[in-house]
């Protein structure tokens, strides 16, 4: 079995989290690591629309909830915990009664952590094409229908 299956290869990495872990998995197997931070997740500059959605999210006003990254969730919670802790447990809960959709393993580990089971990554892929479709009819059909997003999450609330 050939130990460096990369030899000569040169690999741009386009990450910040977790940059050299990757890099010494494909060094080890011959590759020469170019790394390239193009990609990181910062907190909101003002914690205000955030907090105004989480706000929001908690009264119930959604049916769905789409994470597509468990980062986004992560950094929903601490802005919350930074700017609103009384606003946690009420958001927390309200994310009981919602479908959780997840784009893959990572929201919804974050979900598993925080007691919750999700619609799933199969049936959500099929679930957002529908999402879609519904969501440009909606704005043909009823123009007043609202969407609310954020980075790593997304809601539909009427």
């Amino acid at each position: 079995m050939d130990t460096q299956p990369l030899k000569g290869r040169v690999i741009a990495i386009p990450e910040t989290r977790e940059v050299e872990i990757f890099a010494s998995m494909l060094e080890r197997r011959g590759a020469t690591v170019v790394r390239c931070p193009m990609v990181a997740i910062l907190d909101a500059p003002d914690p205000a629309p955030v907090l105004e959605w989480s706000r929001r999210f908690a009264s119930g006003s959604c049916d769905d909830l789409i994470l597509l990254t468990g980062e986004g969730l992560r950094r929903i919670l601490s802005c919350i915990e930074r700017s609103e802790p009384a606003l946690k447990d009420t958001f927390i809960k309200a994310l009981g009664p919602v479908r959780k959709i997840t784009r893959g393993p990572k929201p919804a580990r974050v979900l598993r952590e925080l007691g919750f089971a999700t619609f799933g990554v199969l049936a959500a892929l099929a679930f957002v094409l529908v999402l879609t479709l519904q969501r440009q009819w909606l704005a043909w059909a009823l123009p007043s229908a609202t969407s609310v997003a954020m980075d790593g999450a997304v809601a539909i609330a009427e």
